[in-house]
């Protein structure tokens, strides 16, 4: 190989470790997924506007917190990974962090009679969806 292509492959395989240091340094310092929500909550002068500050938990946490709610036996011959009566009130008091609500009230309110399937339902898998999305992974061109 010519001295002019070795200097030339050299410099492109320098630049290209310098591009994943890039890369790892920005994955590093990657904060977690937040999403914040609005909602309008029935009341008796009309509805009222609520926000809520959804945060990822981490994958251990989420994993632990799977853990410590095992589903029932009726859930077990169901397929159920988790408790969903005692998961869900759970991962939302980790993961709704503004207002912050304490466990005992979110399961309170899951068995509440007040709320609806839908309503519950659209809190949780916001707060389920948010630990388990991750960013786009957009594929590059002219690679198999």
């Amino acid at each position: 190989m010519p001295k002019d292509e070795t200097t030339v492959l050299e410099a492109r395989q320098e630049q290209a470790a310098a591009s994943r240091r890039a890369t790892l340094a920005l994955l590093k310092g990657k904060k977690r997924a937040q999403r914040e929500v609005l909602v309008e909550i029935p009341g008796e002068n009309g509805p009222e506007e609520a926000s809520f500050l959804f945060r990822a938990i981490s994958r251990k946490e989420y994993d632990a917190l799977i853990d410590d709610h095992p589903p029932t036996k009726a859930g077990v011959a169901r397929g159920d990974v988790f408790n969903m009566d005692t998961f869900a009130p759970a991962l939302l008091s980790k993961v709704i962090i503004e207002p912050k609500i304490a466990d005992e009230d979110w399961r309170d309110l899951w068995k509440s009679p007040d709320w609806s399937s839908g309503e519950l339902n659209g809190l949780f898998v916001t707060a389920a969806g948010l630990c388990n999305s991750g960013f786009e992974l957009v594929p590059t061109t002219g690679t198999d």
